[in-house]
């Protein structure tokens, strides 16, 4: 911009060049304007970085606010696991890689809903789940709605996919199934049986929201090793279906 009118500029007074005193005039105006432009362009330069600035720390205070909630899912996800496992494994998994693997969605597949979830009071399965999932729902709901003028796109869409995600609905729902299952004397078994595609999505996008998260923030989300000891609930198997 600060070059075409400084051509502009030059062709003008190249025309006017021959009227001494006019010349000589508008030289001196040229020289205050160029020198106001060059303020007036570092200036705005100096407010887009400070925007830049104040956008990233309220990004990072949107994360920070993410953070809560995605480690509490995260922990609900491997509870599944480890409650519907039919022996503990060895090794044990020690980052959240290793924890989904095919193995992963084959066991939680014999979750048994019906059986104590690892809360006190006690409650099943069917109303834990309701109670994390919806408070997880609520959570990326109100962080994205508050802070989506400073959310990049990629983000954005992760929290949007997660929120609409089909497993997470199922969760959402798992609890009004169980009720109608009831009214016709019926019981829901293995709720996890045929999700795995939808599990899978949802799963994905918990990772890339955690790796996205790790990548900008100081204090990263990471597999608690502790998790998988026996004296942690849910025990090993706890909630597998009894033979």
């Amino acid at each position: 911009m600060l070059a075409v009118l400084m051509s502009a500029m030059s062709l003008v007074f190249g025309t006017i060049q021959k009227v001494e005193w006019l010349s000589s005039y508008l030289s001196n105006i040229a020289t205050g304007l160029i020198g106001s432009l060059i303020i007036i362009l570092f200036i705005d330069r100096l407010l887009e970085r400070e925007r830049q600035k104040q956008g990233l720390r309220i990004m990072r205070v949107a994360l920070n606010r993410l953070k809560a909630p995605i480690q509490r899912h995260m922990a609900l996800l491997c509870e599944f696991y480890k409650a519907a496992a039919l022996n503990k494994p060895s090794p044990l998994p020690s980052t959240f890689e290793e924890v989904f693997t095919d193995r992963y969605y084959t066991t939680i597949s014999f979750l048994d809903f019906y059986k104590d979830a690892p809360v006190k009071p006690k409650v099943n399965w069917f109303e834990y789940v309701d109670l994390e999932s919806r408070l997880f729902k609520d959570r990326l709901e109100k962080v994205e709605d508050m802070y989506s003028g400073f959310l990049e796109i990629d983000l954005i869409e992760t929290l949007e996919g997660l929120v609409n995600s089909s497993f997470l609905k199922l969760l959402l729902n798992v609890k009004n199934y169980a009720s109608i299952a009831a009214q016709h004397k019926k019981r829901i078994d293995q709720v996890f049986s045929g999700v795995r595609n939808f599990a899978e999505l949802h799963v994905t996008l918990m990772m890339k929201l955690v790796k996205y998260h790790n990548s900008r923030v100081d204090s990263p989300i990471a597999l608690n090793k502790d998790f998988w000891r026996d004296d942690v609930e849910p025990k090993w198997g706890s909630s597998r279906p009894s033979i």
